[in-house]
């Protein structure tokens, strides 16, 4: 009954202290998903634009939405939405890559030629590259600062109205509360995990080997006859024990096998989710502004030299070029070629981030990759790739 009467009061106070702006059902849903594996954090907000028109009001200053803006104000948030939040790993400021910005309406509201910004709803989602363990955020869009302009009495709210509730889906599910006092949070995620290593497998070949041992002993014995028996038969009978000799050469008369073991790749499958994560981790590599992580990312995939040469391409590219994010990987073949070399195709489905606005684009592509064999682990030593047109 408490309960039911402090969720009243809520309502009552949210709608005459501050008007529409606690109209919203999910004011403070925020969801950060963070999978061990990976090397990135995603936050998904999803807020009201009177919430994003109050905290950007210099930028924005919207009274009403119609249908005209939504072009120029989605351009716009493209643009704003980094601010929201500010991460870090150790002392690093991460730029994210704005993955989705999203205008929502009520369909029964579609027609309308104004609406409340209150009832339009705004979707953002973020992704930060870092396979850190340690995150330290800050949150900006908090509560008081939206609803001070009106002067309410905050002490009146009540308890936790303006807290920021952040739900971090790991492999143990945590909440985090940040409230008017304190927009600071920590958070401690679980070690990202290397890649397997691709390691190699015994095979087992029989090699046929010549017995010499057999025509240099007649010829050790055709020499020794030749010399201590003058009659003109031995020396006829020596002739053809060398003869016989050097024949057997080329042709044995007896043979010895013996069994090498040599290394070699496993099977097509195994390699499959070999290449499957190693792409994936190539192109975190390409995209992440962080520079220890596109380094870290090509660890146990590529040889050294291999990895200081896609390191200095990446650490080279132009960072005005339009940011782009593979958002998943699918191998469509694999084939062995030979004890060190694979062909490979796949597509990669990516998100390109323009100054105005975010598309979609699946790319093909398909390559030979070249491994080397070191301490018993296969790394990528080579690789030419094409883009399928």
């Amino acid at each position: 009954m408490l309960k039911l009467f402090s969720s009243l009061l809520f309502l009552f106070l949210s709608f005459s202290l501050s008007g529409t702006l606690f109209a919203h059902k999910n004011f403070w849903d925020i969801k950060a998903t963070a999978i061990p594996d990976e090397d990135s954090i995603s936050f998904s907000f999803f807020l009201s634009l009177n919430q994003i028109n109050e905290f950007f009001k210099q930028e924005l200053n919207l009274k009403e939405y119609t249908p005209e803006i939504k072009e120029r104000l989605t351009e716009k948030l493209v643009s704003l939405a980094p601010y929201i939040l500010s991460l870090k790993d150790d002392t690093n400021e991460l730029v994210p890559f704005v993955k989705k910005v999203e205008i929502y309406i009520d369909e029964s509201l579609e027609n309308e030629k104004t609406l409340s910004l209150s009832s339009v709803d705004i979707d953002i989602e973020l992704i930060y590259f870092t396979n850190n363990t340690k995150i330290n955020g800050t949150w900006y869009l908090y509560a008081d600062s939206l609803i001070k302009q009106n002067a309410s009495d905050l002490n009146k709210l009540p308890k936790g109205a303006l807290d920021v509730n952040i739900y971090f889906l790991d492999e143990h599910q945590s909440k985090f509360v940040v409230n008017s006092k304190n927009m600071d949070f920590k958070w401690q995620r679980k070690k990202s995990s290397k890649i397997e290593p691709l390691l190699s497998i015994e095979k087992n070949t029989t090699v046929e080997e010549k017995a010499s041992y057999l025509p240099i002993l007649l010829i050790i014995l055709a020499i020794v006859f030749w010399i201590f028996s003058p009659s003109r038969f031995a020396s006829f009978t020596s002739i053809v024990f060398i003869v016989i000799s050097i024949l057997s050469f080329t042709t044995p008369i007896s043979s010895a096998s013996k069994v090498v073991k040599t290394q070699t790749l496993p099977d097509e499958k195994t390699i499959t989710s070999f290449m499957d994560k190693a792409i994936k981790k190539i192109y975190v590599s390409t995209t992440a502004k962080n520079k220890s992580l596109k380094w870290s990312s090509l660890e146990g995939l590529l040889t050294d030299k291999l990895k200081e040469k896609i390191f200095i391409a990446n650490f080279s590219m132009d960072e005005g070029q339009i940011k782009h994010f593979v958002e998943m990987v699918k191998i469509n073949s694999l084939k062995v070629l030979s004890d060190s070399k694979v062909e490979c195709s796949w597509e990669a489905d990516t998100l390109f981030q323009h100054t105005s606005h975010i598309h979609e684009k699946t790319i093909s592509f398909k390559g030979i990759f070249h491994f080397e064999l070191k301490a018993n682990q296969w790394l990528i030593s080579d690789v030419n790739i094409r883009r399928n047109l």
